[in-house]
């Protein structure tokens, strides 16, 4: 019983990850899903203090203290000071999550389970998703045909829900190639989640679903993310036995693509994208500025959008204040519009550009440790399941960042599955 409330908890937080926008209820902007992790945490610790389990905060402790110092030091030229020392906590905090999961984590079965639990939820989200894309027609601007919506599942909007499905997808594919190795059936212990996964049927029909909300979504950086996560996972199983079923799984998200073309070749395309590539362009090339002026200490953590308007070009500035009438069906300039834009939609550069030259090498620094960690934990695995297990952690964790150079993934409902995947790739239980 001692076990038995943390644990559940953990599992609600992991299963509440897609739905923490849905639920909508947050106490100081603290969302219900990092409640639910902060309690699972913190009735862990005396667990881990019993234990006396040594915990080795090297070697990424000294790269993450650098970022965070150079957070610190944002402070300076910060025209909104609450909100770096807002971005500072939730880094810290997400960072708690990330040491959680690799020393608190340490069962093989309960880091399926929680992956378990996780992928059904990113599946009826995938459902939800596809329901939008072929029914829905409003919210109007993620409207790309006439009678077809960008799919944005259980998310505010599409591009954030694209990026939680490339961290989720690889995950699926993970328990094909672990079901070879009957790590998944072999034992009567496997809890029945599981074993349900266990199912190739039951595998295959995931992927397609994640694979035709993904495509629904139009997010196209999620979909160059995820190309770049399929390519390391190709190169990691390029020698080993189940290289066939990955190129089997391939095909099926490549169905699932070829259907959505399909389906949107008899329909009349209404909304042009080229607006977002433009906007996307001078929101970097504002971002370029203000790294220009602020080389060192940056703008301050989290301040893009409070230094926007001092950036923003006449070209942007209309884009920003672009709204439509559902009268007319046209776009018109609204002066009145509060433009919410938060972003630069490229990670390294929106880092630069807040936290200076310093919080972007510590944060590239921070990054590559990881990499070097996860890369010789590899080569180490003592088994196929480990093998396998953290390469597919390592491919979700290439395909969010990989996204991250046209969006953002520290934000609610992807950083979760980041640091998920991060801790599980270089935990040292395997």
């Amino acid at each position: 019983m001692k076990n038995l409330i943390p644990t559940t908890i953990l599992y609600l937080a992991v299963a509440s990850i897609p739905f923490d926008t849905v639920i909508k209820i947050s106490v100081a902007r603290v969302t219900v899903t990092e409640m639910l992790f902060s309690v699972a945490i913190m009735m862990w610790i005396p667990k881990i203090v019993q234990s006396q389990q040594i915990l080795r905060f090297k070697p990424y402790l000294t790269p993450l203290l650098f970022f965070l110092g150079a957070c610190v030091f944002s402070l300076i030229h910060a025209l909104n000071r609450l909100v770096v020392m807002r971005e500072l906590l939730q880094f810290m905090w997400l960072f708690v999550v990330f040491y959680f999961f690799v020393y608190a984590i340490r069962d093989k079965d309960q880091k399926l389970l929680l992956w378990s639990i996780l992928v059904l939820a990113a599946g009826l989200a995938s459902c939800i998703g596809i329901y939008q894309y072929l029914f829905l027609r409003e919210p109007i601007n993620f409207q790309v045909a006439e009678t077809r919506l960008r799919a944005y599942g259980t998310y505010d909007q599409p591009n954030a829900f694209a990026n939680f499905l490339i961290g989720v997808l690889p995950a699926v594919f993970g328990f094909y190639f672990l079901h070879s190795t009957q790590a998944l059936t072999a034992r009567d212990t496997v809890h029945p989640l599981i074993r349900i996964l266990g199912k190739r049927w039951v595998i295959v029909s995931l992927v397609f679903v994640l694979s035709t909300a993904l495509v629904a979504t139009f997010s196209r950086g999620s979909w160059i993310g995820m190309v770049g996560g399929f390519i390391v996972l190709g190169y990691f199983l390029r020698k080993k036995h189940v290289a066939a079923a990955f190129a089997k799984l391939i095909g099926v998200v490549a169905l699932a693509a070829g259907i959505i073309a399909l389906d949107l070749s008899v329909d009349k395309v209404v909304r042009d994208r080229s607006f977002s590539n433009v906007q996307r362009s001078l929101l970097i090339d504002a971002a370029f500025s203000m790294f220009k002026d602020y080389p060192i200490f940056g703008i301050g953590f989290g301040n893009f959008k409070d230094r926007l308007s001092s950036y923003s070009s006449t070209q942007l500035t209309g884009l920003l204040h672009k709204d439509y009438d559902h009268v007319t069906q046209r776009s018109f300039f609204n002066p009145n519009k509060q433009p919410d834009i938060e972003l630069v939609h490229n990670t390294p550069l929106q880092v630069a550009a807040e936290t200076g030259i310093m919080g972007l090498a510590a944060f590239v620094w921070l990054f590559l440790v990881f990499y070097r960690e996860a890369l010789k934990r590899i080569r180490e695995s003592s088994s196929d399941h480990d093998y396998y297990f953290r390469v597919i952690m390592v491919t979700s964790v290439t395909a969010i960042l990989g996204s991250g150079m046209f969006g953002w993934p520290f934000t609610h409902g992807i950083q979760e599955v980041l640091m998920m995947s991060m801790a599980m790739s270089v935990s040292p239980h395997g």
